[in-house]
Formats: structure tokens, C-alpha cells, sequence
């Protein structure tokens, strides 16, 4: 896990506490606070086998970040926009596999694929390509989609 707190010695006891009550032990979390610099923060994803997409606010950046790293990113698709944009991102690049519809199919998802080990390694190998040539790098297609949706507003709306 990493987020900015964990920088902090309290917040890191209280969330190994968390992990011990249920049977996990210290050795097997790993907690990082700020890193030093960029490409720090990027080279820890070669640690990570699957991405866990937070809800139910989707991590969007962390998201497109894991993904263009080479790692899956399971979410769960939930009731709000911010809650979405995972499902969004993982539809788009063909991996409808890794969206969950409630807590229940997530941790059922997250124990199944984190056992396919042969699919996993071939998404690492695959998911920038996956990414680059999906349409949500295709800035001109989005310029055109959205191009007509304003004219189509225009149109619908002009006064004569």
C-alpha cells in the first residue's frame, strides 16, 4: 500500500493492526509513504501482480498509471461518476474481466485471477500496447466524437 500517511509511524502501526486482526502478519504488508521522485514511485509497480482500484472513489491516475506499468487493475463499478471511471477505463481496453459489480465479486475476482499466473504475466507483457492502441489514446477520434456532439447540440437547440 502507499499513500502519503503511511509516512506517518501511527498511521503505519494502526493499519498493521488492521491487516493482524485478520490474520495477516506485519512481514507481509508492505506500506510506502511519499517517494523521493517519479520514477521511484513507477518502479515500485514491478512489485505489484494486481492493482487494486479503490472504492468507491476509482483511483483514475493510479489506475492508468498501474495499467500503462504492466499491471491489472481489478475495480468495482459503483453508483457515481468517480466511482465509475474504472469500469470506464477497463471496458475500453478489453478487460471486463477485472470489473467487479460489488465487494463480493471483487474479492471473488481478486483471489481468482491472482491464481492465474500465465494470465497475468501475459497482461504485463501486453497492457502499454493494450492502452496505446485503445481508444482512449486516440486523441483525434476524441476530438471528432465530441465535435459532433456539439454540433448535434447546435443543431438541436439553434434558433431559426
Amino acid at each position: 500500500l502507499k499513500c502519503t500517511q503511511y509516512a506517518d509511524d501511527k498511521t503505519r502501526k494502526q493499519t498493521l493492526l488492521t491487516f493482524n486482526k485478520f490474520g495477516v502478519e506485519d512481514h507481509r504488508v508492505a506500506l510506502f509513504g511519499r517517494l523521493t521522485d517519479k520514477a521511484e514511485h513507477l518502479a515500485l509497480y514491478s512489485k505489484v501482480d494486481i492493482a487494486l482500484d479503490p472504492f468507491p472513489y476509482n483511483g483514475t491516475t493510479t489506475t492508468f498509471e498501474a495499467l500503462w506499468m504492466g499491471v491489472p487493475t481489478l475495480t468495482m463499478t459503483g453508483d457515481r461518476h468517480s466511482a465509475r471511471v474504472g469500469t470506464s477505463i477497463l471496458s475500453r481496453i478489453g478487460l471486463s474481466d477485472f470489473i467487479a459489480t460489488d465487494e463480493a465479486s471483487y474479492i471473488e475476482k481478486a483471489v481468482s485471477l491472482s491464481q492465474q499466473l500465465d494470465y497475468l504475466d501475459e497482461l504485463r507483457r501486453t497492457l502499454r500496447t493494450r492502452v496505446t492502441n485503445s481508444d482512449l489514446c486516440n486523441a483525434q477520434q476524441f476530438a471528432q466524437d465530441i465535435e459532433d456532439v456539439y454540433v448535434a447540440l447546435v443543431d438541436k437547440h439553434a434558433c431559426v
